[in-house]
């Protein structure tokens, strides 16, 4: 029974299979459902839980088990806090790390060749210069405290 208003279109959008309910319509720029009701924007994956458990206590998040960002099966869904996310995020291997991070200036080949001049004596200024990177990221990248998973 729906918990809150404006329930009943939302089942327009939702293809019902045995595992995941998918979400068929709009989604956002992180692939996460998304609808409008009542004039307001709301991600699909919780107003699933606030029709089928009820409202999202206030500094919790609405977790995926199944890590389909469209579904909306309640029983794939669980609350937890901003740091129980991150810990799912890192022990299903979802975190970016390398040149998987957007913001990322470099890949794992140049972080092997900013170590390997090192290694034949550049000096971390020469490095910075070559990389467009300041120097401190130089020594870090060195010292293995970033990028400390390239081989």
């Amino acid at each position: 029974m729906s918990r809150i208003k404006g329930a009943p279109s939302f089942w327009d959008n939702v293809n019902k299979t045995d595992g995941c309910w998918e979400w068929m319509s709009q989604v956002n720029n992180k692939g996460y459902g998304i609808l409008t009701s009542d004039g307001q924007i709301h991600m699909a994956h919780r107003y699933s839980w606030m029709i089928h458990k009820g409202p999202i206590p206030k500094g919790l998040f609405v977790l995926h088990k199944c890590d389909n960002r469209i579904c909306v099966n309640p029983d794939h869904l669980f609350l937890g806090t901003h740091e129980d996310n991150m810990r799912d995020m890192v022990t299903k291997k979802r975190q970016a790390v390398g040149s998987k991070v957007a913001s990322s200036k470099l890949t794992e080949e140049a972080v092997r060749q900013i170590r390997a001049l090192r290694q034949s004596g550049m000096k971390y200024r020469e490095i910075a210069e070559a990389f467009d990177l300041s120097t401190y990221h130089v020594k870090d990248i060195c010292h293995r405290r970033y990028w400390a998973h390239v081989i």
